[in-house]
């Protein structure tokens, strides 16, 4: 099964939206560097950037800060986001 990254990356996006709206981070700064993300960018071009390249390392991050969010809908969009 080959990951379509560009639904990928949008699903990343949406995750990264959620967890400042939900004010779980002040800073999209403060969660690029949970995310383990270069900080001399923005976030949202540090994921389509490191996205690419490491994208198991991404999500394993993004379970670590918030384990209720399914995997399926991070990997495929399949169900509902948990968050």
């Amino acid at each position: 099964n080959e990951i379509k990254f560009d639904d990928f990356l949008d699903r990343l996006l949406i995750i990264k939206d959620k967890l400042v709206r939900a004010k779980i981070f002040e800073t999209e700064k403060e969660l690029a560097e949970v995310l383990e993300l270069p900080l001399n960018k923005s976030l949202t071009t540090a994921i389509y950037s490191e996205g690419r390249r490491r994208p198991l390392t991404l999500v394993n991050n993004i379970k670590k800060l918030a384990p209720q969010i399914n995997s399926d809908w991070i990997w495929s969009g399949e169900g509902e986001i948990n968050l």
